[in-house]
């Protein structure tokens, strides 16, 4: 696709005022989401709430997955800058009121409140850029944020487990809002606010169908063992219930004239791919950040400070590699198809071996796999969203990216739900057998549970690539129609 001018022309002082905005909303986003692992065990053990923690993960995933489809029509109908600046006050409100002390349960209303809001936010940073950068362009500002993404891995799991070690886990709180006021400041400044021409109507029934559909099978996956079993009658009723609201919303999402989902979008090739690896890239990430952080602190005996430097390899790396692959694959669009498949191969590879770990396992083994997640996370970071844009009109690229992060959103639930079958199975088990060193082993054997089916979404990842995008006997499959609307 090539665009003369971007969708909102902005003068250069402005332009780079909202760019530095996008960013810094990207910035504290990655930030919060890596900060946090490190804390979430500290705070988690202060407030005696530990059995809870897969389930608190379940529910913000949950949130994610309902609120960021959501986003993007809100963003089309409103204009994205009405909503992006009413979501980020509501964030930065709950994540400040949760530095306060209060209690468990509290703490964790407060928490995936918070996240409910920010969820909103997850298409904003990248269609924000979108909105002010011409396609040409993009592949490097794209770049740039992957670039911008791997230091806040960096900063987010260093500096959470400095935080937590010497100023104590409520500090975290307030000291990640800073970049995020900072992106409040400079998109109410500079950003513009146009909602789309034909604004969409919001989907109430697909929204239900949804909500309904994840509480289920998320309750069955969280609660069943502890609660109720799931092979008991309100476990299988709790299951069925929840496959059935599935159907009605795929059902529904088909016939309805302005759907939640636009199922419409599959029909691009290059919409079907991003959003098949976009599902497939959650259970590597948290891999590499929760459950890697809670394996170094419960199996490896080490300090919050400590745990978060296990994926500093990776993360380093993400600092520098996504500039280079941005500006290698903007020279030729046929390169996509390589990155997107060294991205699944490198997946798959770390995970595997990541698999094997155990208390035992040297941390030079542990910082030179994840070199190779980084090559991974590298790839994904510059490939994603640029190839999506390729076949999508900029009137429509809210509600696109809001359903391709609607499908990150759906694998962090997917991986949520299995990880918290796993977890509860463990932690249960080991608790009756008095806890200790049967929690840190129950904690290892759920850390190679995930990277097993982190492992088997690599392999998914570079399956539907080589499936979607042609090699190069079929490269001139790919030329786009002037509509940019080439399907399947």
């Amino acid at each position: 696709m090539t665009q003369q001018s971007p969708y909102i022309p902005l003068p250069p002082v402005a332009k780079r005022g909202v760019i530095a905005g996008a960013s810094l909303l990207w910035f504290y986003n990655v930030f919060f989401t890596f900060a946090m692992p490190v804390a979430l065990p500290a705070l988690m053990q202060r407030y005696n709430t530990m059995a809870a923690y897969a389930m608190l993960g379940a529910v913000t995933a949950l949130f994610s997955c309902l609120v960021t489809p959501i986003g993007g029509k809100l963003g089309d109908r409103f204009g994205r800058r009405r909503v992006c600046l009413i979501g980020s006050a509501v964030r930065l409100v709950f994540m400040l009121a949760c530095a306060i002390p209060t209690n468990g349960t509290v703490f964790f209303l407060l928490f995936a409140l918070g996240n409910l809001a920010g969820g909103l936010l997850n298409p904003y940073p990248t269609t924000i850029l979108s909105d002010v950068t011409t396609a040409e362009e993009r592949p490097r500002w794209f770049g740039v944020f992957g670039t911008i993404n791997g230091v806040a891995l960096v900063v987010g799991l260093l500096c959470g487990g400095l935080i937590v070690d010497y100023l104590g886990p409520f500090s975290i709180f307030t000291l990640t809002t800073v970049p995020g006021a900072a992106s409040f400041v400079l998109l109410m400044k500079f950003y513009p606010n146009r909602p789309a021409k034909a604004a969409p109507a919001i989907d109430f029934p697909g929204i239900a169908l949804l909500g309904g559909c994840l509480v289920c099978l998320l309750g069955w996956c969280s609660l069943g063992g502890i609660v109720f079993q799931r092979g008991s009658a309100l476990g299988v009723a709790l299951l069925a219930m929840g496959l059935l609201l599935g159907v009605l919303l795929f059902w529904r999402e088909k016939q309805a004239p302005d759907p939640l989902i636009d199922l419409t979008l599959f029909r691009r090739r290059h919409y079907a791919v991003s959003f098949a690896v976009q599902m497939l890239i959650p259970p590597m990430v948290y891999l590499c950040s929760s459950v890697l952080v809670l394996f170094g602190q419960s199996v490896m005996g080490l300090s919050a400070t400590a745990s978060g430097t296990l994926a500093m390899p990776k993360n380093l790396l993400f600092c520098v590699l996504p500039s280079f692959l941005g500006g290698w694959i903007s020279r030729d669009k046929y390169r996509f198809r390589a990155v997107f498949v060294l991205c699944g191969a490198a997946i798959a590879a770390g995970s595997l071996i990541s698999a094997a770990w155990s208390s035992a396992t040297p941390l030079p083994v542990i910082y030179l796999t994840m070199l190779i997640f980084g090559v991974g996370t590298s790839c994904q970071s510059v490939t994603i969203q640029p190839y999506m844009q390729l076949g999508v009109e900029q009137d429509r690229m809210g509600t696109a990216t809001a359903n391709l992060m609607f499908g990150s959103s759906i694998g962090g639930t997917v991986f949520s739900a299995v990880y918290n079958i796993f977890y509860n199975i463990k932690y249960v088990a080991a608790a009756a057998q008095g806890g200790c060193e049967h929690i840190a082993q129950a904690i290892a054997e759920t850390f190679s549970a995930a990277a097993i089916f982190s492992a088997i979404c690599g392999l998914l990842i570079m399956l539907a690539v080589l499936l979607l995008i042609p090699g190069k006997k079929k490269r001139a499959d790919q030329q786009l129609p002037p509509n940019c609307a080439q399907r399947l």
